[in-house]
């Protein structure tokens, strides 16, 4: 899997992935 190095801590996509699916998941429009 390829990742972000963001500080120090390397965040994989899937986990980027998942806080996009939270963030749009949360917004009952």
């Amino acid at each position: 899997k390829k990742g972000f190095n963001i500080r120090e801590d390397c965040i994989t996509i899937d986990e980027i992935e998942q806080e996009i699916l939270k963030v749009v998941g949360g917004r009952n429009d």
